[in-house]
Parts: structure tokens; sequence; C-alpha cells
């Protein structure tokens, strides 16, 4: 079960964003400060909001074809940071 982090989002830098892959879906975790919200989402859902992530993509980045946008999304998911010592 996969799961990536952003967090330090927003002026206050409060913002945080957890995807959690559950096998049969995704489940996303949005936290402001206190305030949380949880929100599943179904591989159909998970499809639709890639496919906007795409679209929104290739529209800020259209000298790059698809097939090269997905690969950086690939690869970009699979980055993993070094180990601090």
């Amino acid at each position: 079960m996969g799961q990536i982090a952003f967090d330090g989002h927003g002026e206050a830098h409060d913002k945080r964003l957890a995807i959690v892959d559950q096998g049969g879906k995704l489940f996303f975790k949005i936290v402001q400060g206190r305030a949380a919200h949880a929100v599943p989402a179904t591989a159909a859902e998970v499809v639709e909001l890639a496919s906007r992530a795409m679209h929104a993509l290739s529209l800020n980045a259209p000298g790059i074809d698809t097939q090269t946008l997905a690969h950086m999304v690939r690869r970009s998911g699979q980055w993993k940071p070094p180990r601090s010592k």
C-alpha cells in the first residue's frame, strides 16, 4: 500500500494533502490546522481525476506531448528523496 504526502502549503504553511493507495481505491486526506477532511475515491473517480490533471499539465506545458507528460508524472511518483544521515 503506497502513500504520498504534500506538506507545508498555503500562506501559513499549514495545509497538507495525503493520498493513500488502499488497493481498490485511493483515500485522500486534506488537513489545514486542526480541520481534516477525508475523501475516498473509487477507481472511476481516480481515472477522472487523472484525466483532469493530465489536461491541466498539457495546458501548462503545450510544447510537451502527452506521452512525455505521462512519463514525467510516472517518474515523479517513483522518486524517493535521499535519506538524511
